[in-house]
């Protein structure tokens, strides 16, 4: 019986820790896990050319952009985030300038999907609406284009 009690402790014990280590670093909200981003309208107009095949992934400060394709292989990018507060309205940062020995800051696996239209660089997208499952975004490039992202969490 004793050893019955022991092991249950145990299980108990790394169900908790495991569950702990999902959030890295801690909880960061309604960010965290997959959202799938669903539309892309240009101006207004719906982006024809996205085949509403990418993911955007939260985890501490990290995101990963995956784009799936046909033959159920992923092209991911990587950079990070940050939610802030400028002039009263709510924005994601994303910071994609990133780098390694063998990639230079904001190219390859560091810059932004090219689907998305955003530059590598920093890019500030202002936070429309995010609930516990849907998100909207909108980004203002430098040539004025507006684009607008909707997403639903996965």
């Amino acid at each position: 019986m004793k050893k019955k009690a022991i092991n249950i402790i145990i299980a108990i014990t790394a169900m908790i820790s495991l569950a702990a280590c999902t959030h890295n670093d801690g909880d960061i909200g309604h960010w965290f896990g997959a959202w799938k981003l669903r539309q892309i309208t240009i101006n207004g107009e719906n982006d024809a050319a996205y085949g509403g095949n990418i993911f955007w992934k939260f985890q501490s400060e990290v995101i990963q952009m995956s784009q799936l394709n046909e033959y159920h292989g992923r092209y991911d990018a990587w950079g990070s985030w940050e939610e802030i507060d400028a002039a009263g309205k709510a924005i994601l940062r994303l910071n994609f300038t990133h780098s390694d020995d063998a990639t230079p800051a904001g190219t390859g696996k560091y810059a932004p999907l090219a689907a998305t239209h955003l530059h590598s660089g920093i890019s500030d997208l202002e936070i429309l609406s995010i609930s516990g499952s849907k998100l909207q975004l909108r980004y203002i490039a430098e040539d004025a284009t507006v684009y607008t992202y909707e997403f639903s969490k996965q």
